[in-house]
């Protein structure tokens, strides 16, 4: 009987204070929303934030390429007008973030960045929130704020928790 060779496959290591390995290879998503059009209109710094600041954030991260950031600016209509973008709304309700989570499925986006949780989500019946973790864990996305992040693979830590809880109540 001929000898049988197995080719070990390196498990991916997971340390609790590490920092995640980048996919820079893979593009990164920003994501701006705020929730009415008068605040945008009125409150342009927020705005600033959410798109200029956090693409130059995504560029200290290492997606320096031309081609390596997409930005989501939910209140931006196809028109170029601003519009209303509750947190509260389904994600198939939000143009900006159905649009996230088909290039996340597709596995063209391993790398979210947003201002904070709240940004993203703002259910407090916590319905669409898993939905947007479940994507994001099964292809191996990692979600930054501007003072954290999340790893949904990691075992060590405990991020699905953690970023469900500040859905419901931001800090």
């Amino acid at each position: 009987m001929p000898a049988r060779s197995y080719v070990q496959v390196e498990e991916e290591k997971y340390s609790a204070f590490a920092s995640p390995k980048l996919a820079l290879d893979h593009k990164l998503a920003i994501y701006g929303r705020q929730s009415t059009k008068e605040q945008v209109e009125k409150n342009h710094g927020a705005y600033l934030q959410q798109a200029v600041k956090l693409v130059d954030i995504g560029k200290e991260l290492g997606f320096t390429g031309p081609d390596d950031i997409i930005v989501f600016i939910e209140n931006k209509s196809k028109n170029g007008k601003w519009v209303n973008a509750s947190g509260r709304l389904r994600i198939d309700q939000r143009p900006g973030l159905s649009a996230l989570i088909e290039l996340i499925n597709k596995d063209v986006v391993k790398t979210v960045l947003v201002w904070s949780v709240d940004r993203l989500f703002r259910d407090e019946d916590m319905i669409q929130p898993p939905v947007f973790v479940k994507a994001c864990k099964d292809h191996h996305v990692i979600v930054f704020t501007i003072d954290d992040y999340f790893d949904f693979n990691n075992k060590k830590r405990d991020d699905r928790r953690r970023f469900l809880e500040l859905v419901v109540s931001p800090i």
